[in-house]
């Protein structure tokens, strides 16, 4: 589509919502990601909102409608974004074979890492928290799917070892026929010094192989109390203004699992003052809320097995596949922020 037929869609799917105003100023906030979703920022004179198309990979009516009524679940927290309702009372619309939705846009920033300090750590732990105990819990108890999932991959970590230790020699050997030619477009660094990156994080997987194995196998057949779990809670969807947390967005990937999930992913992603910050984040947790009974062991092996598949994900998806070339250089810097990341798992 092209930048006007955009417009027109978006535009299409406004006049379905009520209040929104014909005054509207509609730019794009974020172009599709890898999820194929595109985010709009609209702006009128009776306020601004979020519009999101999802994309042809988003999820489906059925599931949409499952997640979108475990949004108005918690729609009392003043950090979760508000879903309008459609002319029709619905919460999103069709167009162009595509859903879309809109919502109160969220303000602050996702600059954590950037801006860390012991007020923020309190306003993220204690928000997280009060998400996950609004959620309807029901009394599911079962096998989690994430674990399942990672289970399964440790099982196959030999042949993907192996593929691995292919892929990269094989783009060593074309890099050593011209260094100033780019391997595959293999990133705005020198070819070498990113194969040394990634051989480097393969080493410290093999190291650690044996014991994410050794963990897989005693969480396999363990049952879990499950909930709605965000799955994809990590730096970039928690908005901050000034020390406090003002939204946690993206429910896209929401499922029932184990809350050890958001956990893991999102720490992971944390940094202190540059540094990996898991004591800052246990210690918060534990001083808030001294009765959790969160599996730290858990956590840790959700955030280093999620950390090693992603690796082997990105190596396939970029160079087996030649994968997203709309969006090459940002899907190759995600590949070496990995990297860097699994390095860090073997300290």
């Amino acid at each position: 589509m092209n930048a006007q037929s955009i417009l027109d869609a978006v535009n299409a799917v406004l006049d379905g919502y009520p209040g929104i105003g014909n005054d509207r100023h509609v730019e794009v906030f974020s172009r599709p990601g890898f999820s194929g979703a595109t985010i709009f920022r609209v702006e009128s004179s009776s306020g601004v909102w979020c519009c999101r198309c999802w994309g042809p990979n988003g999820p489906d009516i059925s599931r949409l409608r499952w997640i979108h009524d475990l949004i108005r679940s918690v729609a009392n927290l003043d950090f979760i974004a508000k879903l309008r309702t459609t002319n029709q009372l619905a919460t999103f619309i069709e167009c162009d074979e595509l859903l879309w939705e809109v919502t109160d846009w969220m303000p602050g920033n996702a600059d954590f890492n950037e801006h860390s300090n012991a007020s923020r750590m309190t306003s993220m732990v204690n928000s997280v928290f009060r998400l996950h105990e609004s959620f309807p819990l029901g009394a599911a108890f079962g096998p989690s799917p994430a674990i399942a999932s990672r289970a399964i991959a440790c099982r196959r970590l030999a042949k993907l070892q192996q593929r691995a230790h292919e892929c990269l020699f094989d783009l060593q050997s074309k890099a050593q026929v011209d260094c100033k030619v780019r391997v595959h477009q293999f990133l705005p660094m020198s070819e070498m010094s990113s194969l040394e990156l990634h051989q480097t994080a393969l080493s410290a997987i093999e190291r650690l192989a044996p014991q994410l194995i050794a963990a897989a196998n005693r969480y396999a057949n363990c049952q879990f109390r499950l909930q709605p779990v965000l799955r994809d809670l990590w730096h970039d969807h928690v908005l901050f203004v000034d020390d406090i947390v003002s939204g946690i967005i993206d429910f896209g990937a929401l499922q029932m699992d184990v809350r050890e999930c958001d956990w893991a992913r999102l720490i992971g992603s944390l940094r202190w003052n540059g540094q990996m910050c898991w004591v800052q984040s246990r210690d918060e947790i534990e001083r808030q809320f001294p009765a959790c009974d969160l599996d730290w062991d858990l956590i840790k092996w959700l955030h280093q097995t999620g950390t090693v598949f992603a690796w082997f994900n990105w190596l396939q998806w970029l160079f087996a596949e030649n994968g997203y070339q709309s969006n090459r250089v940002r899907a190759e810097n995600r590949f070496h922020t990995i990297a860097e990341q699994i390095l860090l798992l073997d300290t």
